[in-house]
């Protein structure tokens, strides 16, 4: 359960704020993370996709209708090993 605050809870508090200049250097600061925290998102972003394309090409290229490699077919694997009892 959330609690409230009435307004008139915080109608006689009294701030104390810093100068102007150092709200605005605060703002530059707070600022150059937002920056750098978007910049993480889409460096993210392209390593994901960077990664799905690399699993796609590893492991998702050949197909069970495609030409196969030299060497490789398709069966069932009761077809390819002689399991013991």
């Amino acid at each position: 359960m959330q609690k409230k605050l009435p307004i008139y809870g915080v109608q006689n508090i009294k701030l104390t704020l810093p100068p102007l200049p150092e709200q605005q250097a605060i703002a530059k600061v707070l600022s150059s993370f937002d920056d750098k925290i978007e910049l993480l998102r889409e460096e993210n972003q392209t390593l994901e996709q960077m990664g799905q394309e690399l699993f796609k090409e590893w492991f998702g290229k050949w197909k069970v209708d495609d030409d196969l490699p030299e060497g490789r077919r398709v069966g069932k694997i009761e077809d390819i090993f002689h399991f013991l009892e």
